[in-house]
Parts: structure tokens; C-alpha cells; sequence
């Protein structure tokens, strides 16, 4: 049985110096003990000035994106070692 997927928007500073920021989208889902996932960049090395310009319409396709992804969409991300 699957779980239930959860999404990640992630906008985060890439460079102080060229004030530039990436946009990063995550969907993940734990099946038992077993994490799958499905990440994207949909904007690398921004400058932070046009991602604030564009902000409304980003986060407009940013949420498009993310409700697309399903779980049939996700792929195994890593097998899980707990330690005691």
C-alpha cells in the first residue's frame, strides 16, 4: 500500500556573491521502509531579482509541477541501514 506523497518547494541561495538562487522541488513517499522519491531544479542560478519579479507566476508552475508528480511517478531513493 502506498503512502501518502509529500512535496518540498525549496528556494534557496546559490551564490551571495551573484545573488543568484535555486528553485528545487521534492515529492517523496515511504512505502514500509522504503523511501521513493522524485526531484527537480526548476530554476538554477537565478538572479534573485527575476525570481521576485516572476515570483507569482514560479510558484504557480513550481505548484503544477509538484501536484503532477504521483506516486507511480516516484523511484526508489536509497535503502535505509537504522542503527541501534
Amino acid at each position: 500500500m502506498e503512502g501518502t506523497v509529500s512535496r518540498l518547494i525549496h528556494i534557496y541561495l546559490e551564490s551571495e556573491k551573484t545573488l543568484t538562487l535555486n528553485v528545487w522541488l521534492c515529492a517523496s513517499e515511504d512505502r514500509g521502509n522504503e523511501p521513493f522519491w522524485k526531484k527537480q531544479f526548476l530554476r538554477k542560478d537565478a538572479l534573485a531579482e527575476q525570481i521576485f519579479t516572476d515570483i507569482k507566476s514560479l510558484l504557480q508552475e513550481v505548484l503544477n509541477v509538484a501536484q503532477s508528480w504521483k506516486g507511480t511517478n516516484l523511484e526508489f531513493a536509497t535503502k535505509l541501514k537504522w542503527h541501534s
